[in-house]
Order: structure tokens, then sequence, then C-alpha cells
């Protein structure tokens, strides 16, 4: 039995906090509710965006699993414009800080999970309000991320933002980053190391696992039992790079490879784009599949054959930890990316994946990954044991509750 003095009442700040079934990133979720095992009070604050089911109040509070979720009724998906993006933001921001004084009692730790970086802001008004701690999470380095992009071009605009996130990074108790790159990055702005932990994004080890009989579970999903499937699984936003690896599923079917099939899964601003460089291509071997929940979703990564993560060639990108990554390495399939960057090095260091700069390399690598089986099971199995080994959110879960009871 967990001592009292190693409990916590952790209030989480999360504006896209995706409940069971619903649609995203579901770590809050799953870290949440291993915080909850382990002895915690865990209250969740957040948006509707991903949730499957919208709310039928603007404020409504629910246990979900342990753990007490206070959704507020503001929508977010990736087909909004810039503008209404930051409308929701706002709208979230401001609806938060009139709900403050329900957490006066049964508050010891604001835990701030962004993107936005305006929850982080959220957060040190909490921490005013309340006297108590703020653990601010970075899940993207933001603003650096839309300025490199050149999505956000006001100077002054640029600059309030840098010195909203140097003041947020001051203010906070601790820091947590979901990749080591963002420490790389975050570190050349001379903040102090001692500042900053790392606890990767990761998987559960559990849902994402390798498939028992994959011909099973494509027969399932009435997919092809013979064919290498190489899958994409997130959103085909601005962000990513896809065209790379649709010009490769083009180099792969000139080669006469007709056993290599890509599917790609998910929504995003960019998915009738794509759709129609597909069809001016005119590739057989290219399938879309509209977003399904994560329950869903996990049955793909188990049935296909490699994964692939992809963003567009901005520097910053590469300090990113998308879920999909964690997820494919715990179904055992080899990731093939392409970019640089800390995910590079450790698919090489752990000879479980690849990173390509090019169509014809990826083209290449995939042919490779099927006419040659011994590599593909020693990948296969390295991808397994990695996730395992270092990916797990229950011990991710378990040292960011010694993280907390440490710096509170």
């Amino acid at each position: 039995m967990t001592k009292s003095s190693d409990r916590r009442n952790i209030l989480i700040i999360h504006q896209h906090f995706c409940p069971p079934g619903g649609f995203g990133n579901n770590r809050s979720y799953e870290v949440a509710q291993h915080l909850a095992t382990l002895g915690h009070t865990v209250t969740v604050l957040c948006g509707a965006g991903n949730f499957q089911q919208q709310p039928e109040n603007f404020f409504t509070s629910t246990n979900i699993d342990g753990i007490q979720v206070d959704c507020i009724g503001i929508g977010y998906d990736h087909h909004m414009n810039y503008l209404r993006r930051v409308l929701s933001f706002i709208t979230f921001f401001l609806s938060c800080c009139r709900h403050v004084s329900r957490y006066k009692k049964n508050t010891d730790v604001i835990y701030a999970v962004s993107t936005p970086i305006s929850v982080g802001l959220i957060g040190l008004w909490f921490q005013r309000i309340l006297k108590k701690p703020v653990f601010f999470e970075i899940g993207d380095l933001w603003p650096d991320v839309p300025v490199q992009m050149g999505i956000l071009k006001n100077k002054l605009f640029i600059s309030f933002l840098y010195k909203l996130e140097s003041f947020i990074y001051q203010k906070s108790k601790h820091i947590v980053l979901l990749s080591e790159g963002m420490k790389e990055y975050l570190l050349k702005k001379n903040i102090p190391e001692e500042k900053f932990t790392v606890l990767c994004n990761g998987t559960n080890t559990g849902q994402f696992a390798p498939a028992v009989d994959k011909a099973i579970l494509r027969k399932q999903y009435d997919l092809p039992t013979d064919t290498f499937i190489v899958l994409y699984a997130g959103t085909m936003g601005l962000a990513n790079r896809l065209e790379l690896f649709i010009d490769a599923a083009e180099k792969v079917g000139q080669t006469g490879n007709p056993q290599i099939r890509f599917y790609f899964i998910g929504n995003g601003n960019r998915l009738t784009e794509i759709k129609s460089l597909v069809e001016n291509k005119k590739l057989s071997n290219v399938s879309f599949i509209e977003s399904v929940p994560k329950a869903y979703v996990s049955d793909y990564f188990k049935l296909a054959d490699a994964g692939i993560v992809s963003f567009a060639s901005f520097k910053i990108l590469e300090t990113n930890s998308a879920n999909k990554y964690y997820d494919y390495l715990a179904c055992g399939l080899p990731v093939v990316i392409n970019y640089g960057g800390w995910q590079k090095q450790a698919l090489e260091k752990n000879h479980c994946g690849f990173s390509v700069s090019t169509a014809a390399q990826a083209a290449e690598t995939f042919v490779t990954l099927l006419s040659d089986p011994e590599l593909y099971r020693l990948m296969s199995a390295n991808a397994r044991a990695l996730a395992v080994r270092e990916y797990n959110r229950k011990e991710i879960a378990l040292r960011l509750s010694k993280l907390i009871l440490q710096h509170s």
C-alpha cells in the first residue's frame, strides 16, 4: 500500500486530452490512469476536441477509470484554419481561468501539458491562485515549430511568444520533455539542465504488441494476406512530408513488386491533396483509410509489416516525439523515417529501422525488408525489445510519480 506521504492530488491541464475511444494521442489518459493506480488522486481539466462523443454541457465532470475528468466543451481539430485554432486556445484559456476556484481545496500539484503553449500560462495562473507548484510538459517546441515552418511571420507576435516561452520555463517548478532531441535543443537556450527531465511519449506495450497471427487479423479487416503492408498512421498536414513516401510507392510499383502495399490512416488539412497526388499518379498500391478510434488503430499496427514516420524537412521537427513511432516499435515493426536527429540515432543504434532522405532510398528499403526475411525478423525483434525496455508508459508514469514527489 502506498504511504500517505507518497500520494498527491494531481491536477492535469491538457486541452487535447484523449479519453478511451477518442481520437488522438492518449498518453495523458494512460499516464493519469497509472498515477491513480500508484495511489495519487488525479483530476484532468481538458477540452472536448478529442472526445468521440461531445459533452452535452459546456462544463461536464465525469469519472473515467478512477480519474476525474472535467471537460470544457471547446472543440478543436486539424481541419481548423489558423485563426480558428487560436480562438480555440484563447477560449480554453479563459474558461480554465474562470474555473480555477474549483480546485483550491484538493490540489497539491499542477501538471500543464502543451501544446498549445498557452496551457503553460494556464498552469502559472493556477500556481499563483492555488499556491501549488506547476510542472510543464512540452509536447512540441512551440513557438519554434510554427516560426521555423513559416506559419508565424509577424515579428512582434513572434517576439511576444518567445518572451512568453521564457517566462513559462522560468516560473515552472520543473519541465518534462518528450524526447532527447527537445532537451538538446532547449539546452542551447541556456536553460539549466537540472530544470529538465525527459520522459518519452511512450506506448502501451500491452495494447500495441506483435500479432499472434497477422493473416487472421488481415482477413478480419478484409486485407490481403500475401502482401507486405507499409503503414502510415497519423495526421496528414503541413508538417508531414508524405509526398516522399507517395513517390516511394510509385518507385516500388515500377520495380515490379506487387507484394508491397502502402496504407495511410488518418486525417488532416492535406488529406485531399495527398489523395489527389495518388490519383494523378494512378497508383494502385496505395490505399487510404479514414481516422478510426485508437483501439482499432492498434489492429492495423499489428497487421502491418513496417511503419512510416514522416515530417517536413525542418530541423526543428527532428525533435518530435510522435506516438506512432513508439506504437510501431511495440508491434515489432521496423520503422522508416525521413529525417535525422535522436530517432535516427535510436533506430540505427538498436538496429530496428532506417532513416531515408529520398523516395528512391525509401523504395529500396521496403524492397530489402521484403526480400531479406532474416534481416526483417531481427529488426522486428529489436523493435519490440526497445519499446518494452525504454518506452513502456507504465514505467514512464512511475518515473513521473517519483519526479512529482521529489519536487513537491
